[in-house]
C-alpha cells in the first residue's frame, strides 16, 4: 500500500498569473482550472505528474508554508490511507467531505492533502 505524488501545491493570491509564469518558465501548459465547493480557485499546470497546482489564497504569507503535497492512494481507499498515515504519525487537520480531500499534518507540522483515488470529486469546472 502506498500513495503517488499528484502535485506540488503553491498558495498564491493570483493563481492564473503565477501559473502563466511557471508555464513560460518550464514550457508547460495549463492542464485544468476549477473552483472547489468553498469558492477557492485552482490552476493546474504541467505535462505529466507530478504537476504544479496553484491554489488561490487570500491570506498574506510572510514566510509561512506556501507549498504542500497532494497525494492520492494507490490500491486502497482514501479513508484507509488516512488511517495508515495517522498510524504513522500524521494528524488530521481538516476532513471536509464537501471538497473531496483530507488535510493532514506530518510529524514536522507541515500540511498535506490525501485525495480520493478518483480525480477531484465535488469540484466545479471553471473553464
Amino acid at each position: 500500500m502506498s500513495s503517488e505524488l499528484v502535485c506540488t501545491v503553491i498558495e498564491t493570491g493570483d493563481p492564473d498569473g503565477l501559473a502563466r509564469f511557471w508555464c513560460t518558465a518550464l514550457g508547460w501548459q495549463v492542464i485544468d482550472r476549477w473552483v472547489d465547493a468553498h469558492g477557492t480557485a485552482f490552476v493546474e499546470v504541467g505535462p505529466d505528474r507530478p504537476r504544479l497546482l496553484f491554489q488561490q489564497s487570500s491570506t498574506a504569507r510572510s514566510g509561512g508554508q506556501r507549498l504542500h503535497l497532494d497525494i492520492r492512494p494507490v490500491g486502497t481507499t482514501q479513508a484507509a490511507e488516512v488511517r495508515r498515515l495517522v498510524d504513522a504519525g500524521a494528524e488530521i487537520v481538516d476532513d471536509d467531505a464537501a471538497v473531496g480531500w483530507v488535510v493532514l499534518r506530518d510529524p514536522d507540522h507541515a500540511v498535506f492533502c490525501v485525495l480520493t483515488p478518483d480525480e477531484r470529486p465535488d469540484t466545479t469546472d471553471a473553464e
